[in-house]
């Protein structure tokens, strides 16, 4: 449930930012900027959504599509692979990995993916994630 607030927060505030900021700039030659930017917001929308939904297939599919994915991070720092830790997704961490996921990114708190696991007490993850940053 948290992690749906918090996307349609992040969905509400571009929505803002488009009609009420960015909407005005189309006019003046902008509309493409514009749509990369709603473009992008979409896809971290839904790759975050099937990483928390535990839809592996899906999560495969949008990186295929739109390998930029991986690493895109919200408004808060948060990018799939620290979804999938906190979550303890670990078939969708594997393949955001394998993907050249930033493990060591951190979000706006300061924290890396390694470390939203140890807050949510996701072991098999945590393991993972730790034999991950091991190998770099």
């Amino acid at each position: 449930m948290l992690n749906t607030a918090r996307i349609i927060a992040s969905s509400l505030e571009w929505l803002v930012i488009a009609v009420v900021i960015l909407a005005p700039l189309s006019l003046l030659g902008l509309g493409l900027y514009i749509r990369d930017l709603v473009m992008r917001e979409a896809l971290l929308c839904e790759i975050t959504d099937a990483v928390y939904m535990n839809r592996t297939s899906r999560v495969q599919s949008i990186i295929s599509a739109h390998p930029e994915v991986i690493n895109l991070a919200d408004n808060q720092g948060w990018t799939p692979i620290h979804e999938a830790a906190r979550v303890g997704n670990l078939p969708a961490a594997r393949i955001l990995v394998a993907a050249g996921a930033d493990c060591a990114s951190r979000n706006s708190d300061g924290r890396t993916a390694l470390e939203e696991a140890l807050r949510a007490h996701q072991r098999t993850m945590v393991k993972f994630l730790r034999d991950c940053s091991r190998q770099k």
